[in-house]
């Protein structure tokens, strides 16, 4: 990867902290204070004046209650040329923990008859 296409696409990861951030309806300061830093030193890592840490994107995506390939690409972006997954994704997103474990042992289940 090119600095050039690594700074594009850290770019959009902080865009999309930000964006779950403000969705979550969770500050800087707030969000900073879940990390144990300074607001000053979250606010300079989402306007890409700080290097952000891989400790640190796994904590912002448990913060967020988001997976953390989520911060690295949108489902559009992931899926774009499947519709069939892009359902299956966004149905997957509506059920609870309990629900998508349930529905991995099906799954599981399924594929250890297929063999």
């Amino acid at each position: 990867m090119s600095k050039k296409s690594d700074n594009l696409y850290m770019q959009k990861i902080r865009e999309r902290m930000r964006s779950y951030r403000k969705a979550a309806d969770i500050s800087q300061k707030q969000m900073a204070h879940h990390l144990g830093l300074k607001q000053v030193t979250y606010s300079a890592m989402e306007r890409g004046q700080q290097k952000i840490a891989t400790d640190y994107l796994l904590k912002i995506a448990d913060v967020l209650r988001v997976k953390i390939w989520a911060l690295f690409a949108e489902p559009d972006e992931i899926l774009e040329s499947n519709k069939t997954t892009k359902i299956l994704f966004d149905t997957w997103n509506r059920f609870n923990q309990a629900q998508q474990n349930a529905l991995l042992q099906v799954i599981e289940q399924m594929d250890h008859n297929k063999h």
